[in-house]
């Protein structure tokens, strides 16, 4: 008997490591499944397939790219091991599913597990933060350095060190290279630094060494190649078209970032009571970061609170101040590297309600469900991406010899998605899009346009864009014109059938 309770008591010892991180670990894989749910059922979008050229042709590797390598050089490892859409997305989702594990390490160290858990949970439920881990793109990869920074940084803070401070040098400067913006994380590293260290000179001095190096190797890169860039991006006319951000942006940022990204509000419909559970969200959330901020300025046990606090803040308020000063980067995607802080102080002013009054809590809980499962279920079936594989693949499954492809989607879009999707050994005949304004439909440019086309017995094969203006027209010419042997409809990123795909031959063809 006493054998038999020695080795329970021991077994338990031994499952004890376990059963601390069962929670985290059911956290974590709940996130594999959702980050990789559905990961390849919509096509590469353009920025995406800029990814892969970017890695293929060496466009993403310095020299050519000193400001933001990092991304693509672990893609052009990554994407040795498989080329599939499902496959090159991955990475990202790798990145994502490491910022939840973060994220629940820096809140466990800053304030308790619970509410590492909460924020953990918090973010694998992130529609808008699944969506980035879904992609060919930096963004997700991003948050995840930016985190391992901070990370560093609060063991620089707790146990000063030398090394310490290396790392965090480091893992900051990789976090710039895999997007600029991370530079605004330096700031409240700088601010916490000189707060914490205020009495000790010593320190602040070893903190500023490790700073002013790291200035110095990023330097040269930031003055002879972001700000140049910079200057080109803005310029672009999409750019110059972008709004600078206002209160009311700030408002929405939290429900944005936890439950409701903005690709998605147009799905809910304003006369449901759907929509009132989103503004009692979005108030709910506000108020949450509110009493964890208040209740951390009360307790002085509370500060590391506001570390978090000045991580998802100061870099923020840069951002809103340069995108009303100079020109608009308030982007989803840009603030991403943010949101794990927020996450944090929610959870913070989460447990605190809880503790205060436990049915608001549960109210709360209900609520955050509602609209997070509404926000899961329009995410996994939205159409988000044009469907450049869709109308690649009709054209490989049918493609004869003397093909002639004829792209003639928007100006902005190469043949990039041809090429990605291996269309085939056609040719390839770049077309402006069909005229779409009614002025230049009356002037006769759907008839030059036709024209332009190319004189061939062969088959062509119509890639094009068309809208209620200029669909009837194009089709009438088009049956006039040619033997229609296919016309098929494809998506476009707001779900709309505005994408075709006509297989036709010129009417003098003989057999």
């Amino acid at each position: 008997m006493q054998f038999s309770i020695q080795n329970l008591l021991g077994l338990s010892k031994k499952l004890s490591p376990i059963k601390r991180w069962l929670p985290i670990l059911l956290i974590l894989l709940t996130a594999i499944i959702l980050y990789h749910h559905q990961i390849d059922r919509q096509s590469l979008w353009i920025d995406e397939l800029y990814s892969v050229r970017d890695v293929k042709t060496g466009k993403g590797f310095p020299p050519q790219n000193l400001i933001r390598p990092i991304y693509y050089l672990l893609l052009s490892v990554w994407i040795k091991f498989g080329k599939s859409d499902a496959w090159l997305r991955s990475l990202a989702s790798v990145f994502g599913i490491g910022s939840i594990l973060i994220t629940y390490l820096i809140s466990c160290r800053l304030s308790s597990k619970l509410e590492g858990y909460i924020a953990a949970i918090l973010l694998t439920l992130s529609p808008l933060f699944i969506y980035h881990s879904q992609q060919v793109r930096m963004y997700s990869l991003t948050t995840f350095s930016g985190l391992l920074g901070t990370l560093f940084m609060i063991q620089v803070l707790e146990r000063p060190s030398n090394f310490r401070m290396a790392l965090w040098a480091v893992f900051r400067l990789l976090s710039i290279l895999t997007l600029p913006l991370n530079v605004t994380l330096i700031l409240p590293d700088l601010f916490l630094a000189i707060i914490k260290f205020r009495r000790q000179y010593n320190l602040v001095i070893k903190f500023a060494k490790w700073l002013l190096i790291m200035c110095v190797v990023w330097s040269p890169l930031f003055l002879l190649r972001l700000i140049p860039a910079t200057r080109n991006f803005s310029t672009d006319p999409v750019q110059q078209g972008r709004p600078s951000p206002n209160i009311v942006d700030c408002i929405r940022f939290l429900r944005e970032f936890v439950v409701l990204p903005p690709f998605l509000a147009d799905q809910v419909n304003p006369d449901t009571i759907l929509i009132w559970v989103y503004r009692i969200i979005t108030l709910s959330l506000i108020i949450l970061v509110g009493i964890a901020l208040v209740t951390a300025l009360r307790k002085e046990n509370s500060s590391k609170t506001l570390w978090v606090a000045a991580w998802g803040f100061i870099p923020v308020m840069q951002i809103f101040l340069a995108s009303n000063l100079f020109f608009s980067i308030w982007l989803d995607r840009y603030l991403l590297f943010t949101l794990p802080y927020f996450l944090i102080l929610l959870a913070s002013g989460l447990v605190k309600v809880w503790h205060r009054n436990t049915i608001i809590a549960l109210i709360l809980i209900f609520l955050y469900g509602l609209a997070v499962f509404n926000g899961l279920s329009n995410y996994y079936t939205a159409n988000l991406h044009r469907d450049f594989r869709g109308m690649v693949n009709i054209i490989k499954t049918h493609e004869k010899n003397d093909d002639i492809v004829v792209w003639a989607i928007e100006d902005w879009i190469n043949t990039l998605p041809l090429f990605h999707y291996d269309h085939g050994s056609a040719e390839i005949v770049v077309a402006p899009r069909p005229p779409s304004s009614i002025t230049k439909i009356k002037e006769g440019s759907m008839e030059d346009w036709f024209e332009e086309l190319p004189a061939t017995k062969s088959r062509l094969w119509l890639l094009c864009k068309l809208n209620s203006k200029n669909e009837e027209l194009f089709n009438n010419i088009v049956t006039q014109r040619y033997q229609i042997q296919d016309h098929q409809r494809f998506k476009d990123q707001n779900g709309k059938l505005k994408y075709h795909v006509f297989l036709v031959l010129p009417t003098h063809h003989q057999g």
